[in-house]
């Protein structure tokens, strides 16, 4: 499935979307007419490149007041820096970037997922 935010070129398979679910946003603002999604109907689901995950994941801890859409409109407010190599993306600062990730520029970074020590 393609991602439905308008400036995403990105494609996920129907399992990843089903095993990482937690990670992608469900949108029925968003209609696609060539595929299937998890509960057969024709909404979009949006990709977790367009969030930061630290504001994600800590207000998922501490807030539970707030529905899993408000907290990533939340969580997409201002400039992100997106990993290469996987799905993911940081608020650009010291602040929310996960420790150990290496800043390639004012968009992109490799998250510690990925690095590898020299040895």
């Amino acid at each position: 499935k393609k991602c439905a935010h308008n400036s995403c070129g990105k494609y996920y398979h129907d399992d990843c979307i089903n095993r990482f679910s937690y990670l992608f946003r469900k949108d029925s603002s968003y209609t696609s007419t060539n595929t299937t999604n998890l509960n057969s109907n024709k909404s979009a689901y949006v990709c977790p490149l367009h969030y930061c995950s630290t504001c994600y994941s800590n207000s998922i801890l501490n807030d539970t007041n707030s529905t899993k859409d408000q907290i990533i409109v939340q969580a997409s407010k201002g400039k992100l820096a997106k990993c290469l190599r996987c799905p993911t993306a940081y608020h650009i600062g010291e602040h929310c970037q996960a420790a150990g990730s290496i800043n390639l520029n004012n968009s992109y970074l490799v998250c510690p997922d990925h690095f590898t020590p020299l040895k």
